[in-house]
């Protein structure tokens, strides 16, 4: 996984084909972590992670998608979430 921020850096060093994963954390889960780590009052973090989540979605519109919305899959089994993705 690599940061959005240098996408374009690492889209040209990586082979083909890329597949892009979205981790989809609800936006409350992450307003309250922000709030809770960073101070940040819980409508920013939200409007943060709104900002957030719509730029991941349009830089990776052109790659094939997997949405995984448990954390835990991505990160116990990544070559089965490929796989499901293949098919």
């Amino acid at each position: 996984m690599f940061s959005l921020l240098f996408q374009d850096e690492w889209f040209s060093i990586l082979p083909s084909p890329l597949v892009a994963i979205t981790i989809y954390r609800h936006p409350v889960e992450v307003a309250h972590s922000l709030l809770k780590r960073d101070r940040i009052p819980l409508r920013e973090g939200a409007d943060l992670w709104m900002r957030y989540v719509c730029y991941g979605l349009r830089s990776s519109e052109l790659l094939p998608h997997v949405v995984v919305g448990n954390v835990r899959r991505i990160t116990e089994d990544p070559l089965r979430i490929l796989e499901v993705q293949k098919n």
